[in-house]
């Protein structure tokens, strides 16, 4: 039997806990319609995040005033399943444990340790709190438990990078990124692979990650992105799903970020040049629209391909 919720249904019958395997949404004000899947509620309840093939490598969350949501009954359920948070086509082949520096991650010389995870305070920057972490050690004392002199931590095939030496570099180079961001804390990758691992950053605390977006997602739509003096960052695609009303991570207000094992270093991705010229370094032919195609979505495909 199929269920149609309104906001007044939602409210009223709806716990916010509950998940959804997939579903369609209308949004009210275009009558367009849109399949989605491993639907699940945040923001109190007031917004939705799914995944899309309108943006296959990204989050995308709208606010549920703006849609009607149809979904089967049978496809509800009241536990919220272990959705996937990373992007990357394969597994990653690093072992879990930690590296103490980067040519121990690069040679996989990983030492057997495992430790507590907990999110980040600055977690609700991100798409999921599993992408900005701390880890504990339970049995030590304040501070000697929280780990931060390690270059990467891998937890269950996730790999996580320490920001101390990524916010280093981006100050060098005169490169915004959040300052509040602690050093001791861990950034998960993302997408890319096991030679082009690739994560992002916000560039300041004011982009306040999905709740930020509810706010500005109608202000954007009739504004900026309405004019032909769009940010680099609000490419046609994206510029298209705002639009609708349907919410990405941009590459105006956060930072793709690649370890490279070639070299052993850190490359941060400020516009789009940085992209292709990073790209063309392994390959000749890459060119990115800039203007059409340059997003986070994009972004995340190119580096798994790479």
């Amino acid at each position: 039997m199929k269920k149609i919720f309104t906001l007044l249904a939602l409210c009223s019958t709806f716990a916010f806990g509950q998940y959804i395997s997939k579903a369609k949404i209308t949004s009210k004000s275009t009558n367009n319609s849109f399949e989605i899947r491993d639907v699940k509620y945040i923001n109190d309840g007031k917004g939705l995040q799914f995944k899309t093939d309108l943006s296959k490598n990204t989050f995308a969350v709208v606010r549920v005033k703006d849609f009607d949501l149809v979904y089967d009954s049978e496809n509800l359920s009241k536990n919220i399943p272990e959705i996937k948070g990373v992007f990357s086509k394969d597994s990653f082949s690093y072992p879990d444990g930690v590296y103490v520096t980067k040519d121990d991650f690069v040679s996989k010389n990983v030492e057997s340790k495992a430790f507590e995870m907990k999110p980040n305070l600055y977690a609700d920057l991100f798409e999921q709190s599993a992408d900005l972490v701390n880890f504990y050690d339970t049995k030590g004392k304040f501070p000697e438990f929280q780990q931060r002199d390690y270059f990467a931590i891998v937890r269950n095939g996730d790999v996580y990078f320490n920001v101390k030496e990524i916010k280093k570099i981006a100050k060098d180079k005169k490169i915004l990124l959040a300052k509040e961001i602690p050093n001791f804390a861990y950034v998960r990758v993302k997408a890319g692979s096991n030679h082009h691992l690739y994560m992002e950053l916000p560039k300041s605390q004011q982009n306040n990650g999905y709740l930020m977006m509810f706010g500005i997602a109608g202000a954007i739509a009739s504004t900026v992105l309405d004019t032909k003096d769009a940010p680099e960052g609000y490419s046609e695609n994206y510029i298209n799903l705002v639009k609708e009303g349907i919410i990405t991570f941009n590459t105006n207000d956060y930072k793709g970020i690649i370890f490279d094992t070639k070299n052993k270093e850190f490359e941060i991705l400020s516009k789009c040049s940085d992209l292709n010229s990073y790209v063309t370094k392994y390959n000749s032919e890459f060119n990115l629209d800039c203007k059409a195609d340059y997003s986070i979505d994009k972004q995340r495909e190119i580096l798994n391909n790479l």
